[in-house]
């Protein structure tokens, strides 16, 4: 009777993680954000470089290994004790090592990333919890003969259904809130500041009949995935679509956003502006450590006395012009990062989130400026 109950624990908490790590491992495929809270801990972990196993991301290697602890205990819910004492260790073994990698995982994420998923969080317990159950189980299979049970087949296909159900109705929220409109830009909004400063950082044509204003943080996890992104599409499409980049740090989430942001207008007076950016969103991290930004400074040729010392002067023009970037986002009622406001010729001025950008660039509203005559 204790063996059922062990069993019926194991596969309600392996369902559990399947549908955490099929959350993660939407998020991987379709390039989404989960719900995480105000700190987005679970995007810095996500994409962060150990999130991927020689190239893979480690939610799928978690997901698979939720399908194999459940499909085990289904398959020696109905043997006798004999053929069931060697699948309950292997179960037993695999939940160890399933432990250990996500307790091992998450002490890396606060002690190196210096951030907290709480997806992430919630797998490494289910997967200890799975563990205890494993050794209860197989320590009563070990300690005496246990008779076959009936199988848990029903309760697997319930727990199954439920998953799916619940992934799907995940996929779908995601995917909705990731088309939705950050902002919605008014002409009331664009009166109040300049769109396109004289002064903007540009990569593009100047006279492309589609123009992308970025708002960004470098900082962002999601903006270090899509800024590259958008510089390789419009390389791809010469003459066509130029990026406007702005930015909006978002200190209370990146505390060094503004400070990174501060030194890249300083390298854009030594035209390397584009340098410093990407090779600090190339990091992929959430940058905490002064140190590590003024390395990255000095590899691309900046000379870090001389970046201070401007920075130290309020009056600075790279002060100036961070200044009107933020301003200018507040005046759009910008709330995150990246937001992406598009004009376009003979069209109204919009705003998308990374998702529903790259859609209306392919297939949709600007297609046939992006394609061309």
């Amino acid at each position: 009777m204790r063996v059922r109950l062990f069993l019926r624990a194991i596969l309600v908490l392996a369902f559990a993680g399947l549908f955490v790590a099929g959350s993660l491992s939407i998020t991987k495929l379709l390039h989404l954000e989960l719900p995480c809270g105000a700190a987005h801990g679970c995007d810095v972990v996500n994409s962060h470089p150990s999130s991927l196993w020689f190239g893979i991301p480690v939610a799928y290697f978690g997901f698979v290994g939720y399908v194999i602890i459940a499909s085990l205990a289904v398959l020696r819910s109905s043997m006798t004790a004999e053929k069931a004492r060697p699948l309950a260790l292997v179960g037993y073994l695999f939940s160890a090592f399933g432990a250990l990698a996500s307790v091992l995982l998450q002490i890396y994420s606060l002690a190196i990333i210096q951030a907290t998923c709480l997806w992430c969080l919630g797998s490494a317990a289910l997967m200890v919890l799975l563990l205890i159950f494993h050794a209860l189980e197989y320590g009563d299979r070990v300690g005496e003969e246990v008779p076959a049970g009936k199988g848990e087949f029903p309760l697997a296909t319930a727990l199954g259904a439920v998953v799916v159900l619940g992934l799907a109705g995940m996929g779908f929220s995601l995917h909705a809130a990731a088309y939705r409109a950050p902002t919605q830009v008014t002409e009331e909004m664009l009166s109040r500041t300049e769109l396109i400063p004289k002064d903007a950082h540009t990569f593009g044509d100047k006279d492309a009949p589609v123009t992308i204003v970025e708002f960004a943080d470098m900082m962002c996890p999601t903006c270090q995935l899509e800024s590259p992104k958008l510089r390789d599409f419009v390389q791809k499409h010469p003459g066509r679509v130029r990026i406007v980049y702005r930015h909006f740090p978002l200190e209370q989430l990146h505390p060094l956003g503004g400070l990174a942001a501060a030194i890249s207008e300083v390298a854009a007076d030594q035209n390397k502006f584009w340098d410093f950016l990407l090779a600090v969103m190339a990091t992929g991290e959430n940058i905490k450590d002064p140190n590590k930004l003024w390395d990255v400074a000095k590899g691309v040729g900046l000379d870090v006395e001389k970046v201070k010392a401007r920075l130290g002067n309020e009056n600075d023009a790279a002060i100036t012009r961070l200044t009107q970037d933020k301003n200018a986002a507040a005046a759009l009622g910008l709330s995150s990062t990246p937001t992406f406001i598009v004009k376009a010729n003979g069209m109204g001025t919009q705003a998308f989130g990374h998702v529903a950008l790259m859609e209306a660039l392919t297939s949709g509203t600007y297609k046939k400026l992006v394609e061309g005559p």
